[in-house]
């Protein structure tokens, strides 16, 4: 018998959702699928010819209440986790079959790599890969802790990785984006209430500006062409609305600091400095010639 259970939640998955259970159905001893009842299309149709396991659950603001629900309903040894736009390769299935049937295998789990085609392309910089996430871990083993929309299962005991990567069919569309990030920041903006009590002016400014730098630079964004910088932007923009949308469930508190525009002006000071420290920190990682490496390491050093 076969010791694996996939587990999905579906809403709209209809374009994806038969490449992610052709690439596992003869991995699988069972397939478990939660469709959101917010689905109008022919999600739970193609769904109910790989699998009579299925259940529709009311829609979540934080969808991780209705994952950790699936994964209660699984019966076998092992779980993989598998979203309704992902598949899994013949490379990985044979290293997940590798890894479940293996005696004396100690881990509770591994971290797979993930594959992310964005707006039409595999995203290799920007903070998009390697990607890894906890998805395949013994029963009993992981929970969500549905606290936040971007979350990883908590797992208990030893975690591996494995080498093989999930293909993620992501964000298709620039509505999708903005879609999902309407949706998403709701949530985000509840959790960052946790950590502020407030947002204050400077948030505004250093959460997406501090995004941007991050994804464009230090994740090397840039070597994803327009793509990097189009999602370096977007995320940035992501960040921006979850301040924002904090701000208003504190029902748009004022803030009137002293020297407000100079404050600010001091921000953006700051700002460019770290942005010329990842500029020079760019051309040393791009440069072959140890002259120009030493060049424009004394410049940063300089602050220039």
């Amino acid at each position: 018998m076969k010791n694996l259970s996939v587990c999905t939640l579906a809403l709209n998955e209809a374009a994806h959702i038969k490449k992610a259970f052709e690439s596992v159905k003869d991995l699988a001893g069972e397939i478990i699928v939660t469709i959101d009842e917010s689905t109008t299309d022919e999600t739970e149709k193609i769904a109910r010819s790989y699998t009579k396991k299925i259940y529709k659950r009311p829609h979540k603001k934080n969808f991780h209440i209705n994952k950790q629900f699936t994964i209660e309903k699984a019966t076998r040894p092992w779980i993989l986790w598998l979203d309704g736009d992902e598949k899994v390769t013949s490379d990985l299935r044979f290293e997940i079959e590798k890894k479940i049937n293996k005696k004396g295998n100690f881990y509770n789990g591994y971290f797979l790599p993930r594959k992310n085609i964005i707006f039409g392309k595999w995203i290799k910089y920007t903070g998009w890969y390697l990607d890894h996430q906890l998805r395949l871990f013994k029963k009993g083993k992981a929970r969500f802790p549905c606290k936040r929309i971007h979350e990883d299962p908590i797992l208990t005991g030893p975690a591996g990785y494995l080498k093989n990567p999930l293909i993620h069919y992501n964000y298709q569309t620039v509505f999708q984006f903005i879609e999902r990030m309407n949706r998403y920041t709701t949530v985000d903006a509840k959790y960052f209430l946790k950590s502020f009590k407030r947002p204050y002016w400077r948030h505004f400014i250093t959460r997406p500006i501090d995004e941007f730098i991050k994804r464009l630079l230090a994740f090397k964004g840039y070597k994803d062409g327009l793509h990097g910088l189009a999602l370096s932007l977007l995320q940035a923009a992501y960040e921006l609305v979850v301040v924002a949308k904090a701000w208003e469930i504190r029902k748009f508190t004022q803030e009137r600091p002293d020297k407000f525009i100079r404050k600010v002006e001091k921000q953006g000071e700051t700002i460019l400095k770290t942005w010329c420290w990842w500029t020079r920190q760019t051309q040393i990682d791009n440069s072959e010639n140890l002259l120009k490496k030493a060049w424009f390491k004394g410049l940063r050093k300089l602050g220039r």
